[in-house]
């Protein structure tokens, strides 16, 4: 496949904690890993916390203003110069400002959605949807068909492609037992450990370990990171019961650890959080390549890669549901590891990021194709 020269810009703050800067940086480590030295570059606002950071690829750190409006308005408008100096054949972005900006300038552009665009931004995308500069990576399939039937959308432009994992790291704790893993994370080796990491936040459901908690199950409850608002309100909801620990976030490698070190991943889920029709959870993903037994919430577009077979499924209404999903992976410990082993093989654990890369470019290759058979096809 013919190598792109790819713009990744971005105006989130990166390196961060929270999944979309795990995100963009996992995408933009994988677009170096496949392009030829110098073929990609990421373009995201400076921070004091990337100064002794070495990266594989061209990175261009841009001073912004600190007021947020002002911020994108800057960042928007440094996008021709941008596009200038590099010369992408493609720019790869989640801000649709950036996409505007592409598409005003005759770029090519892929701009990745996890969300149903709103106000301004559904204004800009209505806007741009009919350039044939402009090609759609949807997180998820519910996605897809919102924007294919709210936009008008074609088909082929709009391409669906979940998160993937770090296959690397997952396959290197495969090689350590359970036991070594909790060693070195100083875990109990005999406690039934649960572990949960990301936002401890009541509209994302984590209020439904009330009937967890409520019962006489003995096990060890990990949550890692969350805003110290959460975790203080948990805190003191459940103080003295020693089941319950938290911990404060924690880099990549070391949650992967924990994930793998777990005897039950929780996914947590409801219909107040905004996009419980169209997520693609990272951590789904990684409880699955880690091989580790997963118990979600099993609405929206999570059951696009979690079921019945390959996960302990509850509904997020019923407030004793998690209790009962725990119940049930206590009582059937050999239907659990062969659901476990079938989340394991399947295609969501097994896709990395540079493979998810890979089909992302052959996408926009396939469109640009397209775009050229149709402008032979309309010359006289």
């Amino acid at each position: 496949m013919e190598s792109l020269r790819v713009l990744y810009s971005t105006n989130v703050k990166l390196p961060a904690g929270d999944a979309q800067s795990k995100q963009i940086y996992a995408m933009a480590e994988a677009f170096s890993s496949i392009s030829p030295h110098g073929n990609f570059t990421l373009v995201s606002p400076a921070f004091p916390e990337q100064k002794n950071l070495s990266t594989p690829f061209a990175w261009w750190k841009v001073r912004l203003p600190r007021p947020s409006r002002l911020r994108y308005l800057v960042f928007f408008l440094i996008q021709p110069f941008l596009f200038w100096r590099n010369r992408p054949d493609l720019v790869f972005t989640r801000d649709i400002l950036v996409a505007l900006a592409s598409v005003l300038c005759g770029v090519s552009v892929c701009f990745e959605i996890h969300k149903a665009p709103k106000r301004s931004a559904a204004v800009i995308l209505r806007a741009i949807s009919r350039s044939k500069k402009l090609r759609i990576v949807a997180i998820s399939s519910a996605l897809k068909k919102f924007l294919e039937t709210t936009f008008e959308f074609p088909e082929d432009r709009v391409f669906v492609a979940h998160d993937a994992v770090k296959k690397e790291a997952f396959a290197r704790l495969a090689t350590l037992s359970k036991s070594q893993l909790r060693r070195e994370l100083g875990l109990p080796l005999e406690k039934l450990v649960i572990v949960h990491p990301g936002r401890a936040a009541a509209v994302r459901g984590f209020g439904l370990i009330q009937s967890l908690m409520a019962s006489h199950h003995d096990f060890l409850l990990l949550q890692i990171g969350g805003s110290e608002s959460d975790t203080a309100f948990w805190k003191a909801k459940y103080a003295g019961d020693p089941r319950l620990v938290f911990l404060p976030s924690q880099n990549q490698t070391t949650v992967f650890k924990y994930q793998a070190a777990a005897d039950l991943g929780l996914f947590f889920l409801t219909k107040q959080t905004e996009t419980w029709w169209c997520c693609s959870p990272l951590k789904i993903f990684e409880y699955m390549a880690a091989g580790t037994p997963i118990l979600s919430s099993g609405i929206g577009s999570v059951t696009e890669v979690l079921n019945e077979n390959n996960a302990i499924l509850f509904d997020p209404e019923d407030p004793q549901a998690l209790e009962k999903g725990f119940r049930f992976f206590l009582e059937n410990p050999e239907e659990v590891d062969r659901r476990r082993l079938n989340a394991l093989k399947s295609p969501a654990a097994q896709t990395s990021w540079e493979q998810r890369c890979e089909a992302i470019l052959r996408f926009e290759k396939s469109v640009s194709s397209a775009n050229l058979g149709s402008l032979v096809a309309q010359t006289p």
